[in-house]
Protein backbone atom coordinates (compact mmCIF):
# COMPACT_ATOMS: atom_id res chain seq x y z
CA UNK A 1 0.00 0.00 0.00
CA UNK A 2 1.70 3.24 -1.11
CA UNK A 3 1.02 5.63 1.84
CA UNK A 4 -0.70 9.21 1.69
CA UNK A 5 1.26 12.43 0.26
CA UNK A 6 3.22 13.44 -2.10
CA UNK A 7 5.48 10.13 -3.29
CA UNK A 8 9.48 11.31 -4.63
CA UNK A 9 10.77 7.39 -4.66
CA UNK A 10 11.07 7.87 -7.97
CA UNK A 11 10.97 4.49 -9.92
CA UNK A 12 11.01 1.78 -7.03
CA UNK A 13 13.25 -0.93 -8.69
CA UNK A 14 16.28 -3.18 -7.39
CA UNK A 15 19.34 -2.41 -8.49
CA UNK A 16 21.57 -4.38 -6.40
CA UNK A 17 21.69 -8.00 -4.53
CA UNK A 18 19.08 -6.80 -1.72
CA UNK A 19 15.71 -8.21 -2.36
CA UNK A 20 14.11 -4.41 -1.36
CA UNK A 21 14.46 -1.24 -3.67
CA UNK A 22 16.76 0.08 -1.06
CA UNK A 23 17.54 3.47 -2.85
CA UNK A 24 14.14 4.40 -2.80
CA UNK A 25 13.93 6.23 0.47
CA UNK A 26 17.03 7.59 0.52
CA UNK A 27 15.67 9.38 -2.62
CA UNK A 28 12.79 10.46 -1.26
CA UNK A 29 14.13 11.93 2.16
CA UNK A 30 16.73 13.87 0.07
CA UNK A 31 14.63 15.20 -2.05
CA UNK A 32 12.28 16.57 1.00
CA UNK A 33 15.09 17.93 2.48
CA UNK A 34 16.07 20.17 -1.17
CA UNK A 35 11.95 20.88 -1.02
CA UNK A 36 12.02 22.65 2.63
CA UNK A 37 15.05 23.80 2.32
CA UNK A 38 14.16 25.74 -1.10
CA UNK A 39 10.28 26.70 0.43
CA UNK A 40 12.57 27.86 3.89
CA UNK A 41 14.85 29.97 1.53
CA UNK A 42 12.10 31.18 -0.65
CA UNK A 43 8.86 31.36 0.46
CA UNK A 44 7.48 30.30 -2.64
CA UNK A 45 3.68 28.57 -1.94
CA UNK A 46 4.26 26.54 -5.15
CA UNK A 47 7.15 24.89 -3.74
CA UNK A 48 5.11 24.75 0.16
CA UNK A 49 2.36 22.56 -1.47
CA UNK A 50 4.91 19.88 -2.94
CA UNK A 51 6.88 20.17 0.74
CA UNK A 52 4.15 19.54 2.48
CA UNK A 53 2.80 16.33 0.56
CA UNK A 54 6.80 15.07 0.83
CA UNK A 55 6.60 15.43 4.77
CA UNK A 56 2.94 13.71 4.53
CA UNK A 57 4.59 10.52 3.08
CA UNK A 58 7.50 10.56 5.33
CA UNK A 59 4.87 10.59 8.54
CA UNK A 60 2.70 7.71 6.92
CA UNK A 61 5.42 5.83 6.15
CA UNK A 62 6.94 5.67 9.59
CA UNK A 63 7.04 2.04 10.92
CA UNK A 64 3.91 2.46 13.49
CA UNK A 65 5.82 0.53 16.14
CA UNK A 66 9.51 0.51 15.88
CA UNK A 67 9.72 4.23 14.98
CA UNK A 68 12.17 4.14 11.40
CA UNK A 69 11.85 4.09 7.89
CA UNK A 70 13.63 1.38 5.87
CA UNK A 71 13.00 0.48 2.23
CA UNK A 72 8.96 0.03 2.04
CA UNK A 73 6.45 2.00 4.13
CA UNK A 74 5.66 1.30 7.64
CA UNK A 75 8.72 -1.63 7.84
CA UNK A 76 10.89 -2.04 10.51
CA UNK A 77 13.30 0.80 10.04
CA UNK A 78 17.19 0.75 9.67
CA UNK A 79 19.58 3.70 11.13
CA UNK A 80 21.00 5.52 7.86
CA UNK A 81 17.34 5.53 5.78
CA UNK A 82 16.16 6.74 9.40
CA UNK A 83 18.88 9.88 9.66
CA UNK A 84 17.43 10.89 6.14
CA UNK A 85 14.19 11.12 6.82
CA UNK A 86 15.31 13.04 10.25
CA UNK A 87 17.17 15.57 8.16
CA UNK A 88 14.28 16.42 5.95
CA UNK A 89 11.40 16.19 8.84
CA UNK A 90 13.66 19.30 11.04
CA UNK A 91 14.22 21.06 7.95
CA UNK A 92 10.47 21.07 7.30
CA UNK A 93 9.91 22.03 10.71
CA UNK A 94 12.34 25.07 10.40
CA UNK A 95 10.49 25.80 7.19
CA UNK A 96 7.45 26.29 8.93
CA UNK A 97 5.72 22.83 7.86
CA UNK A 98 4.04 20.90 10.80
CA UNK A 99 5.34 17.74 12.11
CA UNK A 100 3.52 15.62 14.83
CA UNK A 101 5.56 15.43 17.52
CA UNK A 102 4.46 11.72 17.66
CA UNK A 103 6.90 10.85 15.17
CA UNK A 104 10.19 12.49 16.74
CA UNK A 105 9.06 10.44 19.59
CA UNK A 106 8.84 7.21 17.46
CA UNK A 107 12.14 8.20 15.96
CA UNK A 108 13.75 7.82 19.61
CA UNK A 109 12.38 5.10 20.30
CA UNK A 110 13.90 3.12 17.27
CA UNK A 111 17.63 4.73 17.94
CA UNK A 112 16.59 3.46 21.50
CA UNK A 113 16.11 0.14 19.80
CA UNK A 114 19.39 0.13 17.94
CA UNK A 115 21.86 0.90 20.58
CA UNK A 116 24.79 -1.60 21.44
CA UNK A 117 26.22 -1.02 24.86
CA UNK A 118 25.05 2.71 25.70
CA UNK A 119 28.54 3.58 25.30
CA UNK A 120 27.70 5.51 21.69
CA UNK A 121 27.99 2.75 20.15
CA UNK A 122 24.94 1.98 17.07
CA UNK A 123 24.31 -0.56 14.55
CA UNK A 124 22.31 -0.67 11.37
CA UNK A 125 18.98 -2.27 12.08
CA UNK A 126 17.37 -4.09 15.11
CA UNK A 127 18.90 -7.32 13.82
CA UNK A 128 22.30 -6.02 13.02
CA UNK A 129 22.75 -4.22 16.12
CA UNK A 130 26.93 -4.46 15.37
CA UNK A 131 28.79 -1.00 15.78
CA UNK A 132 29.23 0.53 12.97
CA UNK A 133 30.73 4.06 12.67
CA UNK A 134 29.07 5.20 10.01
CA UNK A 135 25.52 4.15 11.65
CA UNK A 136 26.66 5.67 15.07
CA UNK A 137 27.10 9.18 13.43
CA UNK A 138 23.65 8.91 11.90
CA UNK A 139 22.18 7.90 15.24
CA UNK A 140 24.21 10.58 17.06
CA UNK A 141 22.95 13.14 14.67
CA UNK A 142 19.43 12.36 15.09
CA UNK A 143 19.69 12.47 18.66
CA UNK A 144 21.44 16.08 18.53
CA UNK A 145 18.02 17.26 16.17
CA UNK A 146 15.71 15.75 18.52
CA UNK A 147 17.04 17.67 21.35
CA UNK A 148 19.86 15.49 23.64
CA UNK A 149 22.20 18.11 25.26
CA UNK A 150 26.06 17.32 25.68
CA UNK A 151 25.47 14.68 28.88
CA UNK A 152 22.16 13.08 27.67
CA UNK A 153 22.70 9.08 27.18
CA UNK A 154 25.74 8.36 25.49
CA UNK A 155 26.03 11.39 23.23
CA UNK A 156 29.78 12.52 24.94
CA UNK A 157 30.83 8.57 24.75
CA UNK A 158 29.75 8.69 21.07
CA UNK A 159 31.44 11.97 20.00
CA UNK A 160 35.01 10.27 21.11
CA UNK A 161 34.12 7.22 19.48
CA UNK A 162 33.89 9.45 16.09
CA UNK A 163 36.87 11.61 17.33
CA UNK A 164 39.26 8.48 17.44
CA UNK A 165 38.12 7.44 14.67
CA UNK A 166 38.47 10.56 12.46
CA UNK A 167 37.28 10.96 8.98
CA UNK A 168 35.59 8.21 6.66
CA UNK A 169 37.14 7.58 3.33
CA UNK A 170 33.43 6.92 2.66
CA UNK A 171 32.21 10.36 1.92
CA UNK A 172 28.45 9.44 2.70
CA UNK A 173 29.43 8.37 6.36
CA UNK A 174 31.43 11.80 6.68
CA UNK A 175 29.10 13.94 5.77
CA UNK A 176 26.90 12.70 8.64
CA UNK A 177 30.06 12.81 11.08
CA UNK A 178 30.82 16.28 10.22
CA UNK A 179 27.72 17.49 11.30
CA UNK A 180 28.24 15.67 14.53
CA UNK A 181 31.42 17.15 15.27
CA UNK A 182 30.37 20.65 14.19
CA UNK A 183 27.62 20.30 16.43
CA UNK A 184 30.15 19.73 18.94
CA UNK A 185 32.67 22.26 18.50
CA UNK A 186 35.47 22.42 20.55
CA UNK A 187 39.14 20.43 20.02
CA UNK A 188 37.24 17.76 18.34
CA UNK A 189 35.88 19.73 15.63
CA UNK A 190 39.12 21.41 15.13
CA UNK A 191 40.79 18.27 14.71
CA UNK A 192 37.89 16.71 12.35
CA UNK A 193 37.70 19.75 10.31
CA UNK A 194 41.74 20.45 9.66
CA UNK A 195 42.06 16.74 8.85
CA UNK A 196 38.80 16.34 6.63
CA UNK A 197 38.76 20.02 4.92
CA UNK A 198 42.61 19.63 3.88
CA UNK A 199 41.62 15.84 2.51
CA UNK A 200 39.05 17.13 -0.08
CA UNK A 201 40.89 20.36 -0.92
CA UNK A 202 43.83 18.49 -2.22
CA UNK A 203 41.55 15.18 -3.72
CA UNK A 204 39.49 17.65 -5.91
CA UNK A 205 40.43 17.59 -9.59
CA UNK A 206 42.27 20.47 -10.81
CA UNK A 207 42.63 19.86 -14.65
CA UNK A 208 40.55 18.36 -17.70
CA UNK A 209 37.03 17.31 -18.57
CA UNK A 210 36.82 16.26 -14.60
CA UNK A 211 37.72 19.72 -13.00
CA UNK A 212 36.42 20.87 -9.98
CA UNK A 213 34.62 17.07 -8.95
CA UNK A 214 35.78 14.51 -6.80
CA UNK A 215 35.96 10.99 -8.14
CA UNK A 216 34.47 8.29 -6.35
CA UNK A 217 37.00 7.19 -3.42
CA UNK A 218 35.18 3.14 -2.28
CA UNK A 219 33.30 0.64 -3.77
CA UNK A 220 30.32 1.22 -1.48
CA UNK A 221 27.02 0.63 -3.39
CA UNK A 222 26.31 4.61 -3.27
CA UNK A 223 29.88 5.43 -4.86
CA UNK A 224 29.00 3.01 -7.62
CA UNK A 225 25.85 4.21 -8.61
CA UNK A 226 25.72 7.89 -8.14
CA UNK A 227 29.57 8.00 -9.26
CA UNK A 228 31.35 11.14 -9.51
CA UNK A 229 28.22 13.87 -9.52
CA UNK A 230 27.25 12.03 -6.14
CA UNK A 231 30.52 12.32 -4.68
CA UNK A 232 31.21 15.57 -5.68
CA UNK A 233 27.54 16.44 -4.38
CA UNK A 234 28.65 15.04 -1.21
CA UNK A 235 32.12 16.66 -0.80
CA UNK A 236 30.58 19.96 -1.05
CA UNK A 237 27.90 19.55 1.04
CA UNK A 238 30.64 18.42 3.57
CA UNK A 239 32.35 21.04 3.20
CA UNK A 240 29.74 23.49 3.75
CA UNK A 241 28.58 22.14 6.80
CA UNK A 242 30.23 24.88 9.13
CA UNK A 243 28.53 27.48 7.72
CA UNK A 244 25.66 26.05 6.36
CA UNK A 245 23.88 24.88 9.37
CA UNK A 246 23.58 26.82 12.92
CA UNK A 247 25.21 24.26 15.36
CA UNK A 248 22.67 22.55 17.57
CA UNK A 249 24.05 22.49 20.95
CA UNK A 250 25.19 25.59 22.86
CA UNK A 251 29.31 26.04 23.28
CA UNK A 252 30.44 24.33 25.83
CA UNK A 253 31.46 25.84 28.83
CA UNK A 254 35.39 26.18 30.34
CA UNK A 255 34.22 24.82 33.73
CA UNK A 256 32.67 22.21 32.20
CA UNK A 257 35.67 20.84 30.09
CA UNK A 258 37.46 21.15 32.68
CA UNK A 259 35.44 18.84 35.26
CA UNK A 260 34.88 16.65 32.80
CA UNK A 261 38.42 15.73 32.18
Amino acid sequence: MIPAGYDLRGMVNKQSDDKAPNEAYYTHGAATLALCEAYSMTKDRRLKKAAEGAVRFIVNSQDPSGGGWRYNPQEPGSTSVTAVQVMALMAAKKAGIAVPNSVFKGVMHYLDSVQVDGEGRYGYEIRKKQYAGARTAMALLCRMYLGWSREDGDLRAGVKLLDKAGPYENLYSSYFATQVMKNWGGDEWGRWNTRLRDDLIARQEILGPAKGSWKPRTGAIHAKQGGRLLTTALAMLTLEVYYRYEPLLPKEAVSEVINSK
